[in-house]
């Protein structure tokens, strides 16, 4: 989420949210938006060793390599996240709360996808004015330096695709078959179900 302008640069559907799920869509933000100076995480274990074995994550290692400055909270203070927890909040509420468990991770993210959206481009934020994150946010694409990756993300066939932003038709919702359906939780994060 860009501080400035509330625009959400990417919303992943992962299985689990490892530190690799978390980089690949990491490097695809990048790609599509350009490289910031700058990004603020929590002390999740797939953004930081701080409170592990110490060393470097793969989340670290991006950054670095690209001039990023990797900024961590401060432990136990979701409000220095706010902007990201209030998008979970509205994202919990809307598509979410009302939708069945989801037939497949795909269906999840072309759900999110079509949220994401709306959010950035036609929803007013109280917060920035009653503006559209869309008509502030600024990518940083065209001054942007080639974007380095560590090796075990480099290659093209490991590229995750760009995301779509269609939301499906409503379909009938029918009981999944057992195992298949997934449920987005509350950490935005879906579990098999």
């Amino acid at each position: 989420m860009d501080d400035h302008s509330r625009f959400c640069v990417i919303a992943a559907v992962v299985p689990r949210a490892t530190g690799r799920a978390v980089c690949l869509a990491l490097v695809e933000a990048l790609r599509e938006y350009g490289i910031p100076d700058e990004v603020l995480t929590d002390n999740g274990k797939q953004f930081t060793a701080r409170f592990g074995r110490g060393g470097e994550t793969m989340f670290d290692g991006i950054c670095r390599e690209n001039g990023i400055t990797h900024r961590l909270t401060k432990p136990r203070s979701p409000t220095t996240t706010g902007k990201i927890e209030r998008f979970h909040l509205s994202l919990r509420r809307e598509p979410l709360d009302e939708h069945p468990p989801f037939l497949s991770v795909a269906d999840a993210q072309a759900a999110i996808d079509g949220f994401r959206r709306d959010y950035n481009t036609d929803r007013p934020h109280q917060g920035i004015g009653m503006a559209v994150p869309a008509d502030r946010f600024r990518s940083s694409t065209a001054d942007s330096l080639p974007l380095k990756l560590p090796p075990s993300l480099a290659p093209a066939a490991d590229v995750v695709p760009a995301l779509a932003v269609v939301v499906p038709s409503p379909a009938p919702v029918l009981a999944p078959p057992i195992g298949l359906a997934v449920e987005v939780n509350g950490s935005s994060r879906p579990r098999e179900t």
